[in-house]
């Protein structure tokens, strides 16, 4: 891939809660030094950043599929989707995303999902990016638009009875 400045940049972090969007959002405020801020125009608001005088922005976005319908940020950074069920909105919310990404031209929206471990009794939308992917291994297609990369505890060894930390440790 070869990055290069996108005219009207828009990312939104989402989430089911605005308190979740906090944790993403309060990093910027470590990340652009002043000498930054000043050379692009950043201003840094509490649920908005804008640069180049609102040409591009960064914005925290909760579950209100129907008030994201139809944008088409150039990157929509999904954050804790073991969260995003179907009571709380989050399922609709993520469909909504997925119809705005494909709307971009060319193809030039992205998403990038950030979670942790799900439970496996919750249909979350972590859960079923999770069984797609491994739908998409077992098809030969995961090589195509698809980056699936996560951190596992290895197996437990033989006689161990649960997967307490990195090594399997047992009662």
């Amino acid at each position: 891939p070869f990055a290069r400045p996108h005219p009207r940049a828009w990312i939104q972090i989402a989430a089911v809660s605005l308190k979740q969007t906090q944790n993403s959002m309060k990093l910027f405020l470590g990340i652009f030094t002043d000498a930054c801020k000043a050379e692009h125009g950043i201003d840094i608001g509490k649920e908005t950043i804008y640069a180049y005088g609102g040409q591009k922005a960064i914005e925290a976005v909760t579950s209100s599929p129907r008030s994201l319908e139809g944008n088409r940020p150039t990157l929509v950074i999904l954050n804790e989707t073991h969260h995003w069920i179907e009571n709380n909105d989050g399922l609709a919310m993520y469909e909504a995303i997925e119809r705005n990404a494909t709307k971009a031209k060319g193809g030039a929206a992205r998403t990038l999902s950030i979670t942790n471990a799900y439970k496996p009794s919750e249909d979350s939308v972590a859960k079923a990016q999770r069984e797609s992917y491994e739908g998409m291994l077992e098809l030969g297609w995961a090589s195509v638009g698809t980056m699936y990369d996560t951190l596992e505890a290895p197996a437990p060894e033989a006689g161990c009875r649960d997967r307490r930390g990195a090594r399997g440790v047992a009662d």
